[in-house]
């Protein structure tokens, strides 16, 4: 379990097809801190995705892990993707006892986004899309969700964005809009993402239970 808020981020410095359709990812950790220093068998959220290290090298200077992907994860998450270079948000699992600074997040991803508008939170929304990098104003990002999320979706609700604990501005049509202020864009991968990309998905734990519990009493659920 994480809370989406971005620990460090990882270069991805591998990428090796393995049998049985399994995928491998070697991951360098850019600045490596005490919670980075783990072991075989550590669930590690990369753009939040849970994943388990299956190798980890660790140095007086470079701390690196391996993680193994199943063609279930790439069916559902934007993994697939992920190329030598790629830099990717990198959250350690959550010990008791730890702030909850986020929200839940289970890195159980539901699906990906696609980012359709991005603009500065001073424009109004129909304003030309703006590059995103290096941008020292906060930014406004409209997503389209696979449809059967939108469900889940609420104005002031959660939502984790490749591993990023966000709050729901405002739901529209089929879209979602979410804001970064310029620290979060400085220490994610956000800062660089730009109209087309591929977002991986998670909604909130508690709106997926409570949509579930709707359904099951037969009651319409509407996007």
């Amino acid at each position: 379990m994480f809370t989406g808020l971005i620990r460090n981020l990882g270069c991805i410095t591998v990428c090796r097809e393995l049998p049985n359709d399994l995928l491998q990812f070697t991951i360098k950790v850019a600045s490596p801190t005490p919670c980075f220093r783990g072991q075989v068998g550590t669930s590690i959220a990369c753009n939040g995705i849970c994943l388990t290290a299956v190798t980890w090298d660790v140095t007086d200077r470079d701390v690196t892990f391996s993680v193994q992907v199943t063609p279930e994860t790439c069916a559902c998450t934007a993994i697939k993707s992920w190329h030598m270079g790629d830099v990717v948000n990198l959250e350690t699992s959550l010990k008791a006892g730890d702030p909850l600074d986020g929200h839940l997040v289970l890195g159980h991803c539901d699906g990906v986004a696609e980012i359709t508008r991005v603009f500065p939170m001073s424009m109004e929304c129909d304003a030309s899309v703006v590059d995103a990098s290096g941008h020292n104003e906060s930014l406004c990002y409209w997503l389209r969700p696979p449809a059967v999320l939108m469900p889940f979706l609420a104005p002031k609700g959660s939502v984790a964005l490749d591993g990023v604990s966000l709050t729901i501005n405002k739901v529209a049509d089929m879209e979602f809009s979410v804001a970064f202020i310029p620290h979060t864009l400085r220490v994610t991968t956000w800062g660089g993402r730009r109209c087309g990309d591929r977002i991986n998905i998670e909604v909130d734990v508690l709106a997926r239970y409570a949509v579930r519990a709707l359904q099951a009493t037969g009651l319409p659920i509407s996007s």
